[in-house]
This record gives structure tokens, C-alpha cells and sequence, in this order.
């Protein structure tokens, strides 16, 4: 894989209310990567957050599936552990699981916190098909790929107040099976592209 060209760093160190409500799997790592059994986080994927919160100073809170659910296995978590590799630090963990309901979950750490600028990076849209707020803080990677260059304008847009940039891949009326589907079917033709 070509080594990414990143945009030049350029802090913001007045901009330290930024939040990330932060998924992993299909975020900091991608299908290719899961399915050959590499590290949990991937090394792109993760240098692309990193250029992401050196260029926003955004403090990172984990909502994903596979989170940790508890202070005390917080910063023991395996996922934490591999992104320290790159500097990387997660801030905070929703510890509510309110039956995995992410727009419930979110709202409520928003509303504690009172947080003002926020994004969420999440490859499951399903999770905000009811909030139309949420869905205008929203980025979505493609599972299999993880985050990527093209989605650093993107955080810093929605954090910088500009709503609602979220590609036009995205269908909200998608199902999850729908989803599902749409994810195995490229899986598939991750495995068949390597057998040749």
C-alpha cells in the first residue's frame, strides 16, 4: 500500500471543546485487515486519526460495540493499547450500554458534558437513522476501508459548524441487513481478489 501523503499539520490550540464520539472496527481498522488477522488497529487508519486530532485537538470518547465498558478496564482495553503505538489517546468511554442505543448514549454524554462541537465517526449510519442532529455530525467510513484522507475535511468541516457533510453513499433507509449484505458481498470479493 503507498505510504499516505498527509496534509500539513496545522494545530489549532484554541479549539480544545472538540470531541469525536469514535467507532473502531471499520474506523481504525478495516475488513482486509480483520480478515487476514492483523492488529486490531491499522497503521493508515490510525495515521489518519492522528492527523485528524492534530488538526482539530479533538478529545476522543469510544462508542464502539467492542469498547471498554468500565473505568478499570479502561486503559487496559485492546484497542486503547494499539493506538498509544501511535500516539493516540482516548480521552473518555460511554460506559452506558442502554441496550446499544448510540443516539440515547450519545445524547446523554452531550447533554452531561455539555458538549458543544462534536463528531461522530462511525461506519454503521444505522445507529443514527433516527436523529437527524446526530446524522449532521456524522462521518462514515466504508467498513471495509476504515478512515481515510478524504474524511479529515470532512471532521474538521462538521467541527468548524458546517453540517451534514456526510457522502452521498450514505442511505439512511438502508436496513441493517441491508447493510449487512452490502458488507459481505465486498467481503467476498476481498477473498476471491486474493486467492488469484
Amino acid at each position: 500500500m503507498k505510504e499516505a501523503k498527509f496534509i500539513p499539520k496545522e494545530i489549532n490550540k484554541k479549539n480544545n471543546d472538540n470531541y469525536i464520539f469514535l467507532d473502531f472496527d471499520g474506523v481504525v481498522n478495516n475488513m482486509k485487515s480483520l480478515v487476514q488477522g492483523d492488529e486490531y488497529v491499522y497503521k493508515y487508519n490510525a495515521l489518519v486519526l492522528k492527523k485528524i486530532i492534530e488538526r482539530t485537538n479533538a478529545k476522543i470518547v469510544a462508542t464502539s460495540s467492542v469498547r471498554p465498558t468500565s473505568k478499570e478496564a479502561f486503559k487496559d482495553h485492546k484497542y486503547l493499547i494499539q493506538l498509544r503505538k501511535y500516539n493516540i489517546e482516548v480521552y473518555d468511554t460511554l460506559l452506558d450500554k442502554r441496550n446499544e442505543n448510540w443516539e440515547l448514549m450519545i445524547n446523554d454524554y452531550i447533554n452531561t458534558y455539555k458538549v458543544k462541537k462534536y463528531c461522530i465517526i462511525d461506519d454503521e449510519q444505522m445507529r443514527f437513522k433516527h436523529s437527524k442532529e446526530l446524522q449532521d455530525h456524522l462521518v462514515v467510513p466504508v467498513l471495509y476501508q476504515g478512515l481515510r484522507l478524504e474524511h479529515i475535511q470532512p471532521v474538521i468541516d462538521i467541527l468548524d459548524g458546517k453540517l451534514g457533510v456526510y457522502p452521498s453513499y450514505i442511505d439512511f433507509n438502508e436496513s441493517a441487513d441491508e447493510q449487512c449484505l452490502r458488507a459481505n458481498r465486498y467481503h467476498k470479493y476481498l477473498i476471491k481478489k486474493d486467492e488469484k
